[in-house]
């Protein structure tokens, strides 16, 4: 349980993962409010109070500096591309123009793959994975441990996980350089 300020009744968190889950301001928003220099971070502490007085206060700028050597990120969430960055629409518009190009790039170096990608990976993943658990343990294993001491049960289980992992490692390697090889 965060505890009091002594402005009001509002919270001082002992984290910034605990204020996020409270409250759902974004983590961006509460980070870039700590590099704009907001008096609400003390060691790892947030104090709302001190926030919302800070973020809502009419000197505030509302974007850091530009840093001429960071390397662009792909960080905005839907909810950030709503509103206009600076103040002026035409910015947001080069803004998210940017952030597609950034992640086109990305695309074509095959450094980001898409969601369903990713899901049909894992998916084929998992099945041969349960697929060779069945067949190795639930097949095969209890007519090889029938009679056997634990210290033989546990070697040979042992011994048909390495092979498993092996022969699984094997079958998506080989996928993995066919699916890159076919889609040059």
């Amino acid at each position: 349980m965060p505890k009091s300020n002594n402005t009001g009744n509002l919270p001082i968190y002992s984290s910034l993962a605990q204020c996020v889950g409270d409250t759902g301001i974004p983590r961006a928003v509460l980070s870039q409010a700590k590099a704009q220099g907001c008096p609400a971070f003390r060691a790892h502490r947030v104090d709302l109070g001190d926030f919302i007085r800070w973020w809502f206060s009419p000197t505030r700028t509302n974007a850091p500096a530009p840093d001429p050597d960071s390397q662009p990120q792909l960080e905005l969430g839907d909810a950030d591309l709503a509103q206009p960055v600076n103040g002026t629409w035409q910015e947001s518009k080069a803004r998210v123009a940017t952030l597609r190009e950034i992640q086109r790039l990305a695309q074509d170096r095959r450094e980001l793959l898409s969601r369903s990608d990713v899901q049909h990976a894992l998916s084929r993943g998992m099945a041969d994975l349960f697929s060779e658990l069945d067949r190795v343990f639930a097949s095969q294993f209890p007519g090889r441990a029938k009679g056997m001491s634990e210290v033989q049960i546990r070697d040979i289980a042992q011994d048909a996980i390495e092979k498993m992992k092996d022969g699984l490692r094997e079958k998506w390697k080989i996928e993995s350089i066919a699916q890159d090889e076919s889609k040059d």
